[in-house]
């Protein structure tokens, strides 16, 4: 298993959205049995849409923007954005999720520590949340 920073291309696209909704789904199941059916088709019928969205408007030439994988068994089974806004020392750890299949590994905790100490490496001072 190893930690790696990459620009992701439209298959790990592809994976990087798999684990998005993966990871995601058991919240979504527990929003939907606790507001009940109508409200939360209401609110969050399309909740897969704004992954594929933020996923696909992603720029590999954009230097604010990190994207660090965690492949294991030759499989990309993680990843976490690291976002930096240089001019303002402003960091930011962006969308994250592990696949479910291979969580309880430690890897969530690795791949924020990676993503710290590179935002840090990068300048980042302030940390900020979106």
């Amino acid at each position: 298993m190893g930690l790696t920073h990459k620009s992701i291309g439209k298959p790990d696209h592809e994976r990087v959205l798999d684990i998005c909704i993966s990871a995601f789904t058991p919240y979504h199941r527990f929003l939907e049995e606790t507001l009940g059916i109508n409200i939360f088709a209401f609110r969050f019928h399309d909740w897969r849409e704004p992954y594929s969205d933020y996923l696909a408007k992603i720029s590999d030439t954009d230097p604010a923007v990190n994207i660090h994988v965690v492949v294991d068994g030759g499989t990309l089974a993680a990843f976490v954005f690291s976002i930096l806004d240089s001019e303002r020392q402003m960091a930011e750890i962006g969308l994250n999720a592990v696949d479910p299949v291979c969580q309880g590994k430690g890897i969530g905790k690795m791949m924020y520590e990676f993503a710290l100490t590179n935002l840090k490496e990068r300048g980042g001072c302030y940390p900020c949340s979106a």
